[in-house]
């Protein structure tokens, strides 16, 4: 068998209001329309990476502006 690891992207900053669960969000939602594979791990009390992931249409971030951010990416 192929030796086959996970990857793991983590954003994390003290600071609140930057932004992190929408990006961490944005990112999962495109990494998984690409065909991978994608565990969200929500750490922060209020949940609001929960609530965005799941409270959301599925094509919620269609034709938003972060679709280009995965070119380069190889599965």
């Amino acid at each position: 068998m192929g030796d086959k690891r996970a990857t793991v992207i983590t954003v994390g900053l003290q600071k609140g209001g930057v932004g992190k669960s929408t990006s961490s969000g944005i990112l999962s939602y495109f990494l998984s329309r690409e065909g991978y594979k994608v565990l969200a791990v929500d750490m922060d009390s209020q949940g609001n990476l929960t609530d965005l992931l799941t409270q959301q249409e599925y094509d919620y971030f269609e034709g938003k502006n972060h679709s280009g951010s995965l070119r380069g990416w190889q599965r």
